[in-house]
Formats: structure tokens, C-alpha cells, sequence
């Protein structure tokens, strides 16, 4: 029987879904300044699980970000105009998408280095 539990279909990854991620993900890596290569650097020093509450705050501190909940949903999603199932979150834990876990340890993910510094627009 290879009929998918219900939480299982909730993870499943399509091929062009997995695609698309991992050109994202190939494009963040060579720009530790945006937002989303120090958001994936924070996961990946915390060995890949952080509580949602937790990576929100660090990604804050990390990158000045006015709205770090909504860098980290939008890592959660390909709903909408979201980057896509970068992360997933079991029991409040946040961690890699498995279909996605190899490319993201791959490379080298910083945080908070070469930073540009936030511009607030009036």
C-alpha cells in the first residue's frame, strides 16, 4: 500500500515545484546580504530545527527586518507571490523541506555579514 498518510501529501513536493526552489535557493546562496540567504543561514547554524517563535526573533535581530514573521512564512509557501516550501513546520518546529534538505546543506548560508544596511522609505 504507497497510499500517502495525510500529513505525508502535505509535504509532497512536486518535480517542477523542487525545480524552482533549488534555483531560488541556488540564486540566494551568492548573496549573503538578502534576507533569505540569513534566514536559511540561522536554520542551518541551528542545525536545520528552531522553534517558529525563535527563528522569527533571530531572523529580526539578524537582519532589521520590519516584518521578519513574514520572511519566514514566506518560506513556508508557494502560495501566492511566497518563495516557496523552503521550510516546513512540525509540532511548532521549524526545519528544511526534505526534497530540498541536500541542496540547502550544499552550500555555505552566513548570517548577517555583508549586510547592506536597511533603507526605511518615507
Amino acid at each position: 500500500m504507497n497510499e500517502l498518510s495525510p500529513s505525508d501529501r502535505r509535504l509532497h513536493m512536486s518535480p517542477d515545484e523542487r525545480v524552482t526552489i533549488i534555483d531560488r535557493l541556488r540564486k540566494w546562496k551568492d548573496k549573503p546580504h538578502r534576507i533569505h540567504h540569513q534566514t536559511i543561514g540561522i536554520l542551518v547554524q541551528a542545525d536545520g530545527k528552531l522553534e517558529q517563535s525563535a527563528l522569527v526573533q533571530a531572523v529580526g535581530q539578524a537582519t532589521r527586518s520590519a516584518n521578519p514573521y513574514g520572511i519566514v512564512r514566506s518560506l513556508m509557501t508557494t502560495k501566492g507571490k511566497n518563495h516557496g516550501r523552503v521550510l516546513v513546520c512540525k509540532d511548532g518546529i521549524l526545519g528544511f523541506h526534505p526534497d530540498i534538505l541536500d541542496e540547502v546543506m550544499r552550500h555555505r548560508w552566513t548570517v548577517g555579514h555583508g549586510q547592506k544596511p536597511r533603507r526605511d522609505f518615507a
